[in-house]
């Protein structure tokens, strides 16, 4: 199928009318701009594929837009590198909508042009398309979690001290995580926490943490949105438990969802079991930091 490129000066317009090869990427557009042009040239790009952008400048703000935005939501542009010394800047584009987009490059030194080639990422567009396909599952991956925050004071005992107004407590924790090929299914699977706050003195607690994606995701740079559960037993006296219900967003950073480096924010809701303390509950958030093999 035939791409159509549309724009008011340097144009070329490339056609494709068989399926290419892995390693053939079809140039969908080339173009020129000189310094002090305010044309943005237009170019159709499709939902689901990748595309790769390569200037001639090392140097430069690469601008793409939409030419109806209300028809959703802009690509997720990436920049892959830059060289100011061999003078180039690449660039990779995701759309997310079947439309004419608006490109243009700028802010290049004075008296140059700057020439664009976009290309459809053949290999990059069909994993693309695969990974959608099973929404960020279908492969097993084990990794490690780092995180850190608040929560909100508890007793273990009747007997310790507790001031209800002093409701601050910090707490630090790490996890082996598990993605076991199930779309949308993932967490920590056995992870270790310390919580210090003025009614509950350096406690440690063993948890297990299942996360179901509901909403993004399964793509790089698309907020991942979610709940999970955590279940917990203390080593303190009595080995006191929790059960928690809470949330959890996440942004992974890698090539494919649930491998490489990934950041995420979580918060829960905690029941206290085996304590004979009046505040059996607790809340908790944490700001996290993982990665995947």
């Amino acid at each position: 199928m035939g791409l159509v490129v549309a724009a008011t000066f340097g144009i070329v317009v490339s056609a494709q009318a068989q399926q290419p090869a892995d390693s053939a990427d079809v140039l969908v557009f080339s173009g020129s701009f000189t310094t002090g042009s305010r044309e943005f040239v237009r170019v159709f790009l499709q939902n689901g594929q990748v595309y790769r952008a390569e200037v001639n400048v090392g140097a430069v703000s690469f601008r793409i837009r939409p030419r109806h935005p209300d028809r959703g939501e802009p690509p997720t542009v990436v920049q892959i590198r830059t060289d100011a010394a061999s003078g180039e800047s690449v660039y990779e584009i995701r759309p997310f909508q079947d439309d004419e987009y608006e490109v243009k490059v700028e802010d290049f030194p004075e008296g140059e042009t700057a020439t664009l080639n976009i290309y459809r990422d053949i290999r990059a567009s069909r994993r693309r398309q695969g990974i959608v396909a099973n929404r960020g599952g279908g492969h097993t991956s084990v990794g490690i979690e780092f995180a850190a925050g608040s929560h909100t004071n508890y007793q273990i005992s009747p007997l310790e001290s507790f001031n209800k107004v002093d409701r601050a407590g910090a707490n630090v924790e790490g996890c082996l995580l598990l993605h076991p090929g199930v779309p949308g299914v993932w967490g920590c699977i056995i992870g270790v926490g310390l919580h210090n706050s003025s009614g509950t003195t350096k406690i440690t607690w063993f948890f297990a943490e299942p996360r179901f994606r509901l909403a993004g995701g399964a793509e790089r740079m698309r907020p991942e949105f979610g709940v999970l559960t955590r279940a917990a037993i203390a080593t303190a006296e009595g080995n006191p438990t929790f059960v928690a219900l809470g949330a959890y967003a996440r942004l992974w950073l890698g090539s494919v969802p649930g491998k490489g480096l990934s950041v995420g924010v979580s918060g829960f809701h905690a029941f206290l079991f085996g304590t004979k303390a009046d505040q059996d509950t607790f809340n908790q958030f944490t700001a996290a930091l993982s990665y995947s093999f």
